[in-house]
């Protein structure tokens, strides 16, 4: 029984998985297997795998009909018979060294039930070279080995990891039971993170890598990030859901408290920003009416009003609204939208925005915050400041 399984799930991607697979088989440990599921590729990564199999004896290729990435990572998973499961997506790459320096981490720690590690992102070209190196700088983070013994340790913990990314993405050394027993879900892009709020219960001992294990490249063309810059039905309700599950682990753990339930509403906030940026993308098929209606109806329920309640965040809500809108509507044309019933959103920032207003202005921004598709009033906190500053 080997130490590790590395995992990778790869569909039509000749162009980056090779350095992914280099990444692995370049490692200076040997005690480890190498499941790569080929998920339906038509591209010739199907055979360049094949290749890879016949060349080196830790590689297993599984090929499969295609059935999206964590249906791949289930699949390679009921097959593995590493102690311990790692993550490896096929355009991304392992640090040098990892899997020895995690060999030698589990045996100091005791083989803790996962080890949690951290993953630099960076901007990078088509090519994978990198333009910003770990832009949200992880490697600062934790510059020694945390080591967190006993259930109750872990789960006063849990919520800084799940916060800081950690506890949030699948790219963590977890003992194959726990992988086994909870699969990912495949209907959702965030099914890392829900694995992660599912199995923190169960943990009796983890441990946070003070060494960098993982490069996650992000390309500054659209589309070619599997969930940046694309338009996904279900994103709203999945933040939301992701809200909820962690608040019920807070709460069922008794570990619940005010700042952190702030953290959480914050958080919620700023996922309101990327969903209205995902109607902006190549790939939302909604016309510029429903855009701008889902964001001021759907978008705006009473998930959001509470976090926005709870965290005072009424300008930054507003603000967060008027900024993304103003993206869709940029480039846009607003003819489209002319005489329909969201054409007030157009006329209340063309108002809000008007650098010397007239009375006119004044009249189209009252108007618009007490719009019916416009519950939230989105515009008054801006309109009372501009009210104030006139009369001063």
């Amino acid at each position: 029984m080997p130490l590790f399984t590395i995992i990778t799930a790869v569909y039509n991607n000749t162009t980056y998985i090779h350095h992914a697979l280099q990444s692995v088989l370049q490692q200076d440990f040997e005690d480890y297997e190498y499941i790569i599921v080929d998920d339906g590729s038509t591209d010739g990564t199907s055979e360049l795998l094949d290749e890879y199999e016949r060349t080196y004896e830790q590689i297993q290729v599984i090929h499969q009909e295609n059935q999206w990435i964590y249906a791949s990572f289930n699949n390679g998973i009921a097959k593995a018979k590493g102690k311990y499961i790692y993550i490896l997506n096929s355009d991304d790459r392992l640090k040098d060294g990892i899997l020895k320096t995690a060999a030698e981490k589990i045996e100091k720690y005791q083989y803790p039930d996962v080890i949690f590690t951290k993953v630099l992102l960076h901007k990078c070209d088509a090519d994978q070279n990198i333009t910003v190196y770990d832009y949200t700088h992880v490697e600062e983070t934790y510059p020694e080995d945390l080591d967190i013994r006993g259930k109750e340790a872990v789960r006063a913990a849990w919520f800084d990891l799940f916060m800081s990314e950690l506890a949030r993405n699948q790219a963590n050394f977890y003992k194959r039971e726990l992988m086994v027993e909870h699969e990912f879900r495949n209907d959702v892009y965030g099914a890392d993170a829900f694995f992660n709020i599912e199995v923190a219960s169960e943990l009796t001992s983890a441990v946070v890598l003070k060494e960098t294990a993982y490069d996650f490249f992000e390309y500054d063309k659209e589309g070619m990030n599997t969930s940046e810059g694309k338009y996904f039905d279900y994103e709203h309700k999945m933040y939301n859901d992701i809200f909820h599950q962690c608040l019920y682990n807070l709460l069922h753990w008794n570990q619940y408290d005010p700042e952190k339930y702030l953290a959480l509403c914050r958080q919620r906030l700023r996922g309101l920003t990327h969903e209205i940026r995902g109607l902006n993308t190549k790939s939302c098929p909604l016309s510029l009416q429903e855009k701008l209606k889902k964001v001021f109806t759907e978008y705006l329920d009473e998930v959001v009003k509470e976090c926005v309640k709870y965290a005072d965040a009424g300008e930054e809500l507003e603000a967060r609204v008027l900024s993304g809108v103003r993206e869709l509507l940029s480039g846009a044309d607003v003819r489209d939208i002319e005489g329909s019933q969201v054409y007030f959103i157009y006329e209340l920032l063309e108002s809000l925005l008007r650098y010397e207003k007239e009375e006119a202005d004044y009249r189209i921004i009252q108007e618009a915050i007490s719009h019916p598709l416009n519950p939230f009033h989105i515009g008054s906190i801006f309109y009372q400041k501009l009210t104030k500053a006139r009369l001063t």
